[in-house]
């Protein structure tokens, strides 16, 4: 309600009333381009370095994170180390396309910031791995070699506090994963094995982290799913079954609910969450299955699942030192 009143005083004070309405609406995307590129080139020009420098020691979004550096490197080595063996590593750029996020997520657009008219910075990696996947699996597809993909990326997200998931700064480090194929001839076989292949790298770096001196309390993994007949039993054998006997020191509970994973994964989401040293949870990583590849590819038949880690959450949890709540 504040920013509206604002930006109706923007627009008195203008002069322009209709400026929204001819930038958004009347501008083709590379005449928006150039105004908005004129637009910074001479705004910059201005700025002093001491302008420069006040902004710098005043504006959250551009200070360095407070998280522990040394504990967020050590993970950052973990998951690649944890992710390697299946998972093929993507450096994405820290720009996309505009509504990349927003037409995909909950995310509003809003909560995402400007690089031009055509183009955002990320400020949330699962979406863009969704469209690198995409973009493989039509390749593939062009050549009838289609085959299933899996990413990993570490990225540091630029977003609003308020509009990501497990983030709370306004640009945070996050380490995600993206398994892309189609339904296979044996129901839930797909659904299964990505799973259980993506919680076991999440799980692998928990468990790899305290012999590189961070400290990971008791880690539970909740599958949310919906009430569709035999899936709860189905993950019971064939996800749970084998994540305990892989992690054995892991809790892991399936939990029916009307909305998956309390957002938009379906039939199945999950979380993670760490206890730290006062044996207070957090919540850590988040993942599920999507309809993203199949409205990017225009194939009912592809299935994909998407997770994400914070382990700058993570890192503020088990760095030597933490305390019990960041």
């Amino acid at each position: 309600m504040v920013a509206e009143h604002r930006l109706v005083d923007v627009l008195r004070n203008a002069g322009v009333p209709d400026l929204i309405e001819i930038l958004a609406d009347r501008l083709s995307p590379a005449d928006l381009d150039a105004v908005l590129f004129e637009t910074h080139r001479r705004r910059a020009r201005r700025e002093t370095p001491g302008d420069v420098f006040a902004r710098y020691c005043n504006d959250p979004h551009v200070e360095p994170s407070a998280t522990n550096a040394t504990a967020l490197a050590l993970l950052d080595q973990l998951a690649t180390q944890a992710a390697h063996s299946r998972f093929a590593p993507v450096a994405i750029s820290p720009i996309c396309p505009l509504g990349a996020i927003s037409s995909l997520t909950t995310v509003d657009p809003g909560a995402a910031w400007g690089a031009a008219g055509r183009s955002e910075v990320v400020s949330d990696c699962r979406a863009v791995l969704a469209l690198e996947a995409a973009a493989r699996r039509h390749d593939a597809h062009q050549t009838e070699a289609a085959c299933t993909v899996r990413l990993s990326t570490l990225h540091r997200e630029m977003h609003l506090p308020f509009s990501a998931p497990l983030r709370s700064t306004g640009h945070s480090q996050v380490f995600a994963l993206c398994t892309a194929g189609e339904a296979s001839a044996e129901p839930l076989t797909f659904e299964t094995t990505a799973l259980v292949e993506q919680l076991s790298v999440h799980l692998g770096l928990l468990a790899a982290a305290p012999r590189a001196g961070l400290a990971i309390g008791l880690a539970s993994v909740t599958l949310y799913h919906e009430a569709i007949r035999d899936l709860d039993e189905t993950l019971r054998w064939d996800v749970v079954e084998p994540l305990t006997a892989a992690f054995p020191a892991v809790r892991i509970l399936t939990e029916q609910e009307r909305r998956v994973g309390r957002g938009f994964y379906a039939p199945v989401g999950f979380a993670i969450t760490v206890e730290d040293r006062d044996e207070v949870e957090h919540r850590v990583a988040l993942g599920g299955f999507t309809d993203w590849s199949q409205q990017l590819l225009d194939r009912p038949e592809e299935l994909l699942l998407v997770s994400v880690m914070a382990t700058e959450v993570l890192a503020d949890v088990c760095a030597p030192g933490a305390g019990a709540s960041t």
